[in-house]
């Protein structure tokens, strides 16, 4: 058997592999070979006497198994090289054809890791569209559930295409007729009011409210849970999103966010953060209020993810009031996380009876200091999320 260093790593048979991570398998292949070839005389290559009963068929049978076993065990040692030591059993020999097999198949194969441009294959698609919607498919599950969760996604995009329609026409006609901006800000914020007010019958949500809005534009800040959250703000003046420019791209949210004057921003580029920060401020002092959501992302809970700074250095500079608001679900499985797929989790949830929200809101803030100014946000929201959280774990 020939061992030598080429390149940094052992070469033995056909593989060449790494010092540090064969030493193992060279122990315990040496180990074999000396319990094998031990009465050996290195002269002449004959066995002692005594070692006569150790080179039996069966002897060498049992050597070889151990040796095979040994190193297949390692998946970077094949069959192959067992092979060319002449160290593969009889009743193994069948496995080197199905591993030459493998080996052809895996080189043939397309690269695993696709690009992100890349389309997935459609049975991948379907694969993990399946994994995606079996948490959901767990009992109990009533009959209703699912026709309950159809109609009612069905009704809400068909009231969501009715709506975008008209806001499309009424543009048309605004700008032919010469509107005033004001009067176009009033009436996006009606059809949005109505169309909040709306989905919230449609999708059966009810809602515990613990204070009210201010009747002055603010910045309205809320912890994020889920993608129900949009829909919990029907304040008595004109409001605008902010946004992830992830959203942009979906097939009628994004349509009608667009519509309403969302304010999307991409948070892994400072350029739009930093736009972001100028389009919420010259919103603020035209005289609409902000919705936004500072964790950047929904989460669970029941605790809160860190707020980012950003917002807070703006209000803190200009001297906007923020309006912090704590909303929290009777049911913590609503919050869409890991990466879970947008149409299972939907489809689940909105096929329960209700879903139950509370909304508790706070007194305006204003603060010269951003930081103090986050801090004090974010520990008033999480102290009203644990509060109700505990209520409706009671």
């Amino acid at each position: 058997m020939e061992n030598h260093i080429r390149g940094g790593g052992i070469s033995i048979g056909r593989e060449t592999m790494p010092n540090h991570l064969q030493m193992s398998r060279l122990a315990a292949m040496g180990c074999a070979w000396q319990g094998f070839f031990g009465g050996m005389d290195p002269a002449d290559g004959t066995h002692s006497p005594n070692s006569q009963a150790c080179c039996s068929a069966g002897a060498r049978h049992r050597w070889r198994s151990r040796v095979w076993h040994a190193a297949h065990l390692h998946r970077t040692w094949t069959p192959f090289d067992l092979h060319t030591l002449g160290l593969d059993p009889p009743h193994h020999r069948a496995s080197i054809d199905r591993s030459r097999h493998a080996r052809q198949k895996n080189e043939a194969r397309p690269p695993r890791h696709l690009c992100a441009t890349s389309p997935l294959p459609i049975p991948q698609l379907v694969r993990r569209f399946l994994n995606g919607c079996r948490p959901y498919l767990r009992p109990p599950i009533t009959p209703m559930r699912p026709i309950r969760a159809f109609i009612r996604i069905v009704l809400f995009l068909l009231l969501s295409l009715v709506t975008i329609a008209r806001l499309l026409l009424a543009f048309s006609v605004m700008r032919l007729v010469g509107t005033e901006i004001e009067t176009k800000r009033a009436y996006i914020h009606r059809r949005f009011v109505a169309f909040v007010r709306q989905v919230q019958g449609i999708m059966g949500v009810r809602i515990q409210w613990d204070g009210q809005f201010p009747q002055e534009p603010a910045v309205l800040m809320g912890n994020h849970r889920s993608y129900v959250d949009a829909i919990l703000f029907p304040v008595g003046f004109p409001v605008v999103y902010v946004g992830r420019v992830e959203s942009k791209s979906w097939p009628v949210i994004g349509w009608g966010a667009s519509l309403l004057g969302t304010i999307w921003v991409d948070r892994k580029s400072k350029d739009s953060r930093r736009a972001t920060r100028a389009a919420v401020k010259n919103r603020l002092q035209q005289g609409m209020g902000i919705v936004i959501f500072p964790e950047g992302t929904t989460f669970k809970g029941p605790e809160l993810l860190e707020y980012r700074p950003g917002m807070f250095y703006t209000c803190a500079e200009e001297g906007f009031p923020i309006v912090p608001v704590a909303l929290e679900y009777r049911d913590p499985n609503i919050a869409w996380v890991d990466k879970a797929w947008f149409i299972p989790h939907a489809f689940h949830h909105f096929g329960a009876k209700h879903i139950d929200v509370a909304v508790r809101i706070g007194e305006a803030v204003k603060m010269t200091d951003a930081e103090a100014l986050r801090a004090h946000v974010r520990k008033w929201t999480e102290t009203q999320v644990l509060e109700l959280r505990a209520q409706f774990d009671a």
